[in-house]
């Protein structure tokens, strides 16, 4: 059983009722493969997908909440820890980092206002249309939907044919924790909901979402 480390808040500004913050999940984040990818004790993670993400958030909200995910609960933790360590670096005072191991296919999601897969292992297109279901899946607990990054050539042809999934072009190559990149052209897609939450609350203590949680040190 994971142990849970809570450090000192820095930064859910000076009231308890402040606004409420921005949910964010990055699904694979550790990028693992289901273990094939080793960083070894020591080595810096390159988490350059989520860092960016958290850059954008933490700039244009007053609060944010930022899940990672990842299937092994060692490497998820280590994510973490490893982007409260750039959130600390980088100074934000807003930022509150949650590790959520489990597999996305099966496990209780939370509800957020956004959500992002980039990278997805090979393997996981095998299921075909189920494979676009199980997306679809993560994009209805997200009120803006579901990015995927990926060079599987099904989701170009699924974003022709469903106008819940939406083409937006050519991705950068994606690097991975270890620091190679995966040097395949890949295009960046969207699915958007199919039920609205426009009513709902993102409520990341809910239901039997269980994370372990880095919040910055300092502030006010």
């Amino acid at each position: 059983m994971l142990k849970v480390f809570v450090t000192v808040a820095l930064g859910l500004l000076s009231t308890a009722h402040a606004k409420d913050p921005w949910v964010h999940i990055e699904y694979g984040a550790a990028n693992v493969e289901s273990g094939q990818t080793v960083v070894g004790p020591g080595t810096r993670l390159r988490l350059e997908v989520a860092q960016a993400r958290l850059d954008e958030l933490a700039s244009t909200h007053a609060r944010v909440i930022f899940y990672v995910n990842d299937l092994d609960p060692q490497m998820t933790e280590r994510a973490g820890n490893a982007l409260l360590a750039y959130a600390t670096q980088k100074g934000y005072k807003n930022v509150e980092i949650r590790a959520l191991a489990g597999n996305f296919l099966s496990m209780d999601l939370p509800l957020t206002d956004s959500a992002a897969l980039h990278n997805p292992p090979g393997n996981l297109f095998d299921a075909g249309e189920r494979t676009l279901a199980t997306f679809q899946r993560l994009a209805d607990q997200s009120r803006t939907g579901l990015d995927v990054v990926s060079s599987v050539k099904l989701l170009t042809s699924a974003a022709a044919a469903f106008p819940s999934i939406t083409d937006l072009g050519t991705a950068d190559f994606y690097t991975r924790p270890d620091g190679k990149k995966v040097e395949k052209p890949a295009r960046r897609y969207h699915f958007a909901p199919k039920r609205d939450l426009s009513g709902s609350r993102s409520d990341p203590d809910q239901g039997k979402v269980c994370p372990v949680i880095f919040k910055s040190i300092g502030g006010h």
